[in-house]
């Protein structure tokens, strides 16, 4: 007989299963525990020296390789590499060859293998790991720059260059203002190459140019300089600079002769603004001579227009307005009058020390026509004579003889003149002497070449005189 109830009983028969089933989970547990303990820790062994699972090195999934796998793997990527370089006109394939490529693949793959986490090995079922390490591929720049510079020169051909942001003025708002660059088509070939260069070293399979690989101009919108330029230009065409002659004001350098001769130099990408020399010569040129130019009895003068231009430019340069006092230049100078010809009325005065002739009008001032001369030679005994005469001979195309030679039985000298204007004993007179050159008339060409009385005078002035004057006009002849 039984000792427990019905309900005892009962309760038995349940809790026996029970306990097997707790006992048989616990059991469960510690194998797969134990199992788990023994694949992980097979698992950190075996990536002691191989990569876990799930790590990426330079790209190539080196999952349970060795360093030398691994090495193997990343020589072969760097020897097949080839890239297509295109873009902005251009279309190239390279290969590692033509840029030199090289790869020191052990020491890659030992220092990723190195950076690796064997203890959390089973993540890398999960999740991918990059070890960066760097790929130490080295390229040949100089054999890449090599193989890209035919095509960027074929391309340059007919690419369009860049062209410089500049100052220009615009009309409309009747000042200066900047314009920016353009960039054209035309490739840098240095930049093509960096660009190859830079992806080369990670394997990039595609170089895409853009416009970072064009020429740049020299001066580019944000050059301190461009801006700086524009703005003397500015001022440069504001100014006034009034011009004086022997302090008398003959006109203004105004904004409409200045804004047109300004030009920019962009040297080096430096800009600078500057006054054209040729356009302000032109202006002082063709407008300064008809309020400077002008004469005195002594002196003609005219606008010195290259001493003025050169002498303006700076000033506009260094924006200075002050006055500035033209320069001229002397065409001739005149010997001083004789004293007191104001007193004889018309006359011609012929001053032998200054070699110099002049036909004065009836109030002994207004100079009618004026020569340099040459009188006679006093060191052969035939000086000029000195006195007040009468223009009493006149005549065309003659021949003046000198004295009877008793040995020939000819005149010593014979001189055809084309115009003759006689004054004492028809001896002396007035007379063009064709065979003179310019340059001895006047100074002192009659004391070893004078004539033999005569007044020698430049033809076209001997024609002058000639059609001023007629008989019965007063000729005074002194020192």
């Amino acid at each position: 007989m039984s000792i427990f109830s019905r309900s005892e009983q009962e309760q038995a028969d349940t809790t026996a299963p029970r306990s097997k089933r707790r006992a048989l989970t616990i059991a469960g547990t510690v194998l797969a525990v134990a199992l788990l303990s023994g694949a992980y820790g097979w698992g950190r062994a075996y990536c002691a020296n191989h990569f876990p699972p799930g790590s990426i090195v330079c790209g190539v999934d080196a999952s349970w390789m060795t360093a030398d796998e691994l090495a193997s793997k990343l020589e072969e990527s760097v020897s097949t590499y080839q890239t297509t370089v295109s873009g902005d006109g251009l279309n190239l394939k390279l290969t590692a060859a033509d840029l030199g490529m090289t790869v020191d693949a052990r020491t890659v793959a030992q220092r990723a293998l190195a950076k690796s986490n064997a203890s959390t090995w089973p993540l890398g079922f999960f999740s991918k790991t990059a070890i960066a390490t760097g790929l130490d591929i080295s390229v040949d720049r100089q054999m890449a720059a090599d193989a890209v510079a035919d095509a960027v020169w074929t391309h340059n051909q007919t690419a369009t260059s860049p062209t410089n942001a500049q100052v220009v003025y615009d009309e409309e708002q009747q000042t200066f203002v900047t314009e920016p660059e353009q960039l054209g088509t035309l490739l840098d070939a240095n930049a093509v190459t960096d660009a190859v260069v830079d992806d080369a070293l990670v394997l990039e399979e595609k170089t895409d140019l853009d416009d970072a690989q064009l020429a740049r101009p020299e001066v580019m919108s944000d050059s301190p300089s461009l801006a700086s330029a524009c703005d003397k230009a500015n001022k440069m065409a504001q100014l006034n600079i009034p011009l004086t002659f022997e302090g008398k004001d003959v006109g203004t350098v105004t904004s409409a002769q200045i804004q047109p001769a300004i030009t920019f130099d962009y040297s080096y990408g430096n800009v600078t603004p500057a006054v054209n020399f040729d356009a302000i010569w032109n202006w002082c040129y063709d407008n300064l001579n008809a309020t400077v130019n002008g004469e005195t009895e002594t002196r003609v003068w005219e606008v010195n227009s290259w001493e003025t231009a050169n002498s303006l430019v700076p000033r506009i340069e260094t924006l200075d307005a002050s006055p500035l006092e033209v320069a001229t230049i002397t065409i001739e100078e005149r010997p001083a009058e004789s004293e007191g010809h104001e007193q004889y009325g018309r006359h011609i005065d012929v001053n032998i020390t200054t070699q110099y002739a002049r036909l004065y009008d009836t109030d002994g001032k207004t100079v009618l026509w004026r020569s340099p001369i040459v009188s006679g030679n006093p060191n052969t005994g035939y000086g000029t004579a000195q006195g007040w005469f009468t223009m009493d001979w006149r005549d065309e195309d003659i021949t003046l003889y000198g004295p009877m030679n008793e040995e020939t039985g000819k005149p010593e000298w014979a001189s055809p003149v084309r115009w003759w204007m006689g004054f004492y004993a028809n001896s002396d007179g007035f007379h063009d002497a064709d065979w003179r050159s310019e340059e001895e008339f006047g100074g002192d060409t009659y004391l070893y070449a004078g004539s033999h009385g005569c007044v020698n005078l430049p033809i076209e002035k001997a024609h002058e005189l000639w059609d001023l004057t007629d008989y019965g006009e007063k000729v005074y002849v002194h020192e």
